[in-house]
């Protein structure tokens, strides 16, 4: 009955669980939905690469599809950012938070890590991107 209400999501049957909601709102469009478990998983599971990588790769790749919003300065020191850009920067933060563990990782691990790595460098290399890291440079060395 409910009995998949009860998993701890720190099982593996948990951790399933997750993914396979994940990529059923991936199936059915609810893309936000999708985005924020796989964001979820790839933050609360870093130490894990098997889950972290995979889950951070999706993400990834859903926001660059979604390509929703653009560069702003808010005025107050903040800015919003285009999911392209996000998608960018939240995977060039993953690489540089799992980065110092990498001697330890799997040679599946270090795939699965490459698969973000390059990723990151694919989007980088994108216009989009490339113009907000310039403009918030700019932007942010005004409130400085």
């Amino acid at each position: 009955t409910t009995a998949y209400l009860e998993l701890d999501s720190d099982s593996d049957a948990g951790l399933q669980m997750l993914s396979m909601q994940a990529e059923a709102f991936e199936k059915t469009g609810k893309t936000e939905d999708a985005i924020s478990i796989y964001s979820n998983m790839y933050r609360d599971y870093l130490g894990s690469i098997d889950v972290s990588a995979p889950a951070c790769e999706k993400m990834m790749r859903l926001l660059w599809a979604r390509g929703k919003g653009h560069y702003a300065d808010n005025k107050d020191g903040t800015f919003t950012h285009s999911d392209k850009w996000t998608a960018w920067n939240r995977g060039s933060k993953y690489i540089e938070m799992v980065e110092p563990i990498t001697g330890q990782m799997t040679r599946e691990e270090r795939a699965a890590v490459a698969k973000v790595r390059a990723l990151v460098e694919q989007y980088k290399g994108d216009s989009t991107v490339r113009d907000e890291i310039r403009a918030e440079a700019a932007d942010r060395a005004k409130y400085q």
